[in-house]
């Protein structure tokens, strides 16, 4: 290999590792970003998640304390019944 032909390979071959480098290097950000991104979209899905069940919590809840009356009405509709 003559002297300028091996001087251009140098050359294209340490503009060829930048270019690698640099986008290795922008890959890297861009998979930061979405790493972000993910978090965010994480915690909005977990909120979003822990608010839907306690609202079902709060709705068997309510279901769960409905019954109660309603069985605490029959139990003093029995207790009465059994008096006369």
């Amino acid at each position: 290999m003559d002297v300028s032909l091996r001087s251009c390979h140098i050359l294209l071959t340490l503009f060829n590792r930048k270019l690698r480098d640099e986008l290795s290097h922008n890959l890297f950000l861009m998979l930061q970003e979405c790493n972000k991104f993910r978090e965010h979209q994480a915690r909005e899905i977990l909120i979003d998640t822990l608010e839907q069940q306690l609202k079902r919590r709060e709705e068997g809840l309510k279901m769960l304390n409905t019954q109660i009356g309603e069985a605490d009405e029959a139990l003093e509709a029995l207790r009465k019944f059994r008096k006369n």
